[in-house]
């Protein structure tokens, strides 16, 4: 079976990207180099509603270089692939899951706060404040009043099969948000931003909202394989969107929904003593440590945690030339790591073969974490 592992796009938006972001790339390369027959691939998002953000793609894909990725085999660029977009989107209308239809839809004068009318108000909420049952957008600050209007809305299927899930302790929330992905209707189209635009089967054409148009991605990626797996790479804290990113994926290929795998790695937090290296000074410093940096601060027991401490201590004073035994031994640690969790089987050995020759004593992995 051929194994496409990827990252859950990744957004563009500064011009050094922060190391933390880098994460998502590191593992789907690490994985791509573990796993026999597989294709990595990173997706970049770069569609914007208020600013172009393509021409920071270059940026981004000129980090990988500090961690070690020098030729990524496969850079997928939403803005770029808006036809294979398009043509996902046409089947979900076709098939029923995409619906144009006249609703009640709340919105402000400004369109950043735009959803249907059933939709309860959520106090904590980013774009918008609440009274009440009142809302007023935070950026026009006019209310979101309800009015009727014609739109693209769309019913998932009743029911979705979750995919698997790594780490364990994270299968629970992905299924709690597949129950409400099921139960929901969802607005997509958007009334007056400047968003791509599509056009519905009727001839109407809609601005279709940004984040729906990458969300299609995988159908793409997995287009004219019926024996495939995916790995989709994201940190936990985008759980909610990965969900989508599946139900979508599923609503158009429910008999694949057993190849499917969400890989969700903590949430990796900064210490004051590093925030400037990981915010931009990293690439100053050796792609190996790097690395090595990213891998050792993972956890697969806990949402968040920290950068590795004495890894970062080292970075801090600038002695990364002084460990470079230390920064070897801690990939070949992670290697083996990451490659018992995605098995989870007990023939590893047999993927292990000309791959890593001796896994890490007991001694060395307690030196290193």
């Amino acid at each position: 079976m051929k194994h496409i592992i990827t990252t859950f796009p990744l957004g563009t938006r500064k011009i050094v990207p922060p190391l933390g972001i880098l994460m998502s790339p590191v593992l789907a390369d690490a994985f791509n180099k573990l796993i026999p027959d597989s294709q990595s691939y990173i997706l970049l998002n770069t569609l914007d509603s208020y600013q172009d953000r393509i021409d920071l793609a270059p940026n981004f894909v000129q980090a990988l270089s500090t961690v070690s990725i020098d030729n990524p085999e496969q850079i997928w660029i939403d803005g770029e692939n808006m036809s294979q977009l398009f043509t996902t989107i046409k089947k979900l209308e076709k098939i029923g899951i995409m619906k144009e239809e006249s609703t009640l839809v709340k919105r402000c004068e400004c369109g950043k706060v735009e959803m249907l009318n059933e939709v309860e108000p959520n106090p904590k909420a980013r774009f918008y404040s609440t009274y009440g049952d009142n809302m007023v957008c935070k950026l026009c600050e006019t209310p979101v009043i309800p009015l009727r209007e014609d739109c693209l809305t769309i019913t998932y299927p009743k029911t979705i099969v979750p995919p698997k899930v790594i780490p364990d302790f994270m299968q629970k929330e992905v299924e709690t948000h597949i129950k409400h992905i099921q139960k929901n209707r969802f607005l997509v189209s958007r009334h007056n931003r400047d968003c791509p635009t599509y056009t519905a089967i009727s001839g109407k054409k809609y601005g279709l909202d940004v984040d729906f148009w990458w969300q299609n991605c995988l159908d793409g990626l997995a287009y004219g394989s019926e024996s495939m797996a995916i790995h989709i790479i994201g940190s936990n804290h985008v759980a909610w969107q990965i969900s989508l990113t599946y139900a979508l994926y599923y609503s158009l290929n429910p008999e694949k929904n057993n190849n499917v795998e969400l890989i969700l790695p903590s949430y990796i937090i900064n210490p004051r003593n590093i925030e400037n290296i990981t915010k931009g000074e990293y690439q100053d410093i050796s792609p190996e440590f790097n690395r090595a940096l990213l891998l050792s601060s993972l956890s697969w027991k806990h949402k968040n945690s920290d950068w590795n401490q004495s890894l970062s201590n080292k970075i801090a004073i600038k002695k990364t030339h002084e460990d470079q035994d230390l920064i070897q031994k801690i990939n070949e640690y992670n290697s083996f790591n990451l490659l018992k969790l995605i098995t989870n089987r007990k023939n590893i050995s047999l993927y292990l073969k000309g791959k890593l020759n001796d896994p890490l004593s007991e001694q060395v992995y307690n030196k290193i974490i």
